[in-house]
């Protein structure tokens, strides 16, 4: 009986709002355009902020992985070598240590036509710390992050596709960048294409003895996952640690050194999650206005036939 009525109640409505809507074509203009704006709006920007907030990062226990670096205007930034080298045998709270990474631009041939890509130099454990495995292929070895032993490539997905066709054979195809000849070793995952300017390619970043003795310089990215059971508080205290030494070992270059540590997902979302949000916010209370203003208009043109809503 209950759904019965609610079926018959449904189609009086919607026969009646159909009537109205032939009767009134000004108020169902107005009655399209506002929901489609009101609802389009609300999608696109809930899409967004999916993208961006919702949607978990493709790694591994993304909370666990931190942005470590030399504090500057507030913020941990980029690190010199030296001090990453010294940082990653001190510090323990970091599961697989830490990695290190600087950006590079490439010039690739293969036989085809060249093309100049964005690349990164990377220390061996980067894909182990980040929390992702190559979706063919391996990543690089300890041995091969070594100079003289470096000439190994990870690709993205993305250069794959688009330079290789997506073929298996790429695997153990020598490529030429640079003028030196490199092996590909593996292909990552679609899904590790965070950003659309992204790197393309992964090298070993192969620190020499004379770098690893660099206090100076400051270029690279460094990235810590932090061991379960551990604290920001405690890493904090080891990096602490390890500043004091290196103010006292290294005074001309690090005289004023400190350390610090954020997450990898606040550093990567920044300040637009807040904007997001808001914007969302806003834009949904303007769906809710609109749709109040069309429920209105109809209550009005039920009872005397108004034929528009005064907006």
């Amino acid at each position: 009986m209950q759904r019965t009525e609610y079926f018959s109640e449904l189609r009086q409505d919607v026969a009646f709002t159909w009537r109205q809507l032939l009767k009134n074509p000004g108020f169902a203009a107005v009655a399209v355009l506002t929901l489609a704006l009101g609802i389009g709006g609300t999608t696109a920007i809930f899409s967004a902020v999916y993208a961006v907030v919702l949607q978990p990062l493709p790694l591994r226990d993304p909370a666990r992985l931190m942005v470590v670096g030399e504090i500057y205007d507030g913020q941990p930034q980029v690190m010199s070598v030296g001090n990453y080298v010294d940082t990653d045998a001190a510090v323990t709270s970091f599961e697989n240590g830490l990695s290190a990474l600087n950006y590079a631009n490439v010039n690739l041939s293969d036989g085809t036509v060249p093309e100049r890509v964005v690349g990164a130099r990377v220390t061996a454990n980067y894909f182990d710390v980040l929390g992702v495995r190559p979706m063919v292929g391996r990543t690089f070895s300890v041995e091969e992050d070594r100079p003289g032993s470096d000439r190994v490539v990870v690709l993205s997905h993305r250069l794959w596709t688009r330079r290789f066709g997506a073929s298996a054979a790429a695997l153990g195809r020598t490529v030429r960048m640079n003028g030196a000849s490199y092996v590909v070793a593996g292909v990552m995952p679609a899904s590790f294409d965070l950003t659309t300017d992204s790197e393309e390619l992964w090298t070993p970043i192969a620190f020499t003895p004379e770098q690893r003795a660099t206090h100076d310089e400051h270029y690279l990215t460094v990235y810590g996952r932090v061991q379960a059971g551990r604290t920001l508080r405690q890493v904090q205290s080891e990096l602490d640690a390890v500043a004091a030494r290196l103010r006292r070992d290294f005074p001309r270059d690090d005289e004023t050194v400190s350390f610090g540590a954020v997450p990898f997902v606040d550093r990567f979302v920044g300040d637009f999650r807040q904007r997001l949000l808001t914007l969302l916010g806003a834009v949904a209370f303007v769906l809710l206005i609109a749709c109040g203003k069309l429920r209105s208009g109809r209550h009005s043109a039920r009872a005397g036939g108004a034929s528009s809503v005064n907006c």
